[in-house]
């Protein structure tokens, strides 16, 4: 056994000011003011809460003119995010419990969970931390409400970021985690960084199990050219196949019911005989392995 060492990445800073005005005609209103001005990357996402700090829906942040999606109560307010240092936000999935980090959520506000693959509205991935920011917010955003002279309240995240390393932190900190792999995702370009190396993306919810495969069996592919070891190389060809095509049976295994008999007859024996994996396969998921596929014939 191993324990996987996990670093903190610091929060990315700024400052969110809630601007409250009474307004002889309307009452009072507030307004909201973001700044940021330190030398990392940062990015801000935003979703609607109601008090005492649950988050009830997630906001489209559009361009200079393009309005916010509405709230979908009346008494929601809009509470801030703002990124670790290297523009990322963490994110925790509701069904699974896992953690990942990506840069943002689909034009349809929603993500997928990179585990166990549950499609869920981007609000409704908030970390701990994050649900302890929220109520910390709220509590703050009640207060400059409230106050009896309507002035500017701040909310610095500047001293967020400052916190890492501090064994006091503020009421406001949270901080990110980066995990084991990083990947690129080829189907869509979304950035994800997860525990383990084959998951969902979480924006398209594409799986990387091929590009996994790939990146695996270049370096085989490499010492065979060179003739080392070739034995090995055919040990560990079928190695790494037999686990990719697992790791794909067991997502669909999961995801779609089915009765026992079909599924001991989809899960036994090895992967890489792939006459035998290609019936079940058929029979079960009425998916053709060899479609598109030209074998040679043997000799």
């Amino acid at each position: 056994m191993f324990e996987v060492a996990f670093r903190e990445i610091a929060h990315s800073g700024g400052k969110i000011t809630i601007q409250v005005r009474d307004d002889p005609e309307r009452g009072r209103g507030f307004a909201l003011r973001i700044e940021h001005c330190r030398p990392v990357k940062a990015a801000w996402w935003a979703i609607y809460a109601v008090q005492p700090g649950i988050p009830a829906a997630t906001i489209k942040l559009g361009g200079i003119g393009d309005p916010w999606n509405p709230p979908p109560v009346t008494n929601a307010f809009p509470v801030f995010f703002g990124s670790d240092s290297e523009g990322c936000f963490g994110r925790k999935c509701p069904n699974c419990g896992g953690y990942w980090r990506n840069r943002g959520y689909s034009i349809d506000q929603k993500l997928f969970c990179p585990y166990c693959g549950v499609l869920f509205d981007a609000h409704e991935a908030l970390t701990d931390a994050h649900r302890r920011y929220l109520v910390e917010y709220a509590e703050k955003f009640e207060q400059a409400l409230t106050a009896p002279d309507p002035r500017d309240h701040v909310i610095d995240l500047d001293a967020i970021a400052d916190a890492v390393s501090s064994t006091e932190k503020p009421a406001f900190y949270y901080a990110e985690e980066g995990q084991q792999h990083q990947f690129t995702c080829a189907a869509c370009g979304e950035f994800n960084d997860v525990l383990g190396h084959v998951a969902y993306c979480s924006i398209c919810g594409s799986r990387n199990d091929v590009d996994v495969l790939k990146s695996r069996l270049a370096p085989i592919r490499q010492r065979i050219h060179t003739n080392e070891g070739l034995a090995s190389c055919l040990r560990d060809v079928v190695s790494t196949f037999d686990g990719a095509a697992t790791r794909l049976i067991d997502q669909l295994v999961n995801r779609i019911p089915m009765r026992p008999r079909t599924r001991q007859l989809v899960t036994s024996g090895a992967k890489h005989q792939l006459d035998k994996v290609a019936e079940a396969v058929r029979i079960a998921f009425n998916i053709d392995l060899y479609d598109g596929l030209e074998l040679a014939p043997l000799v």
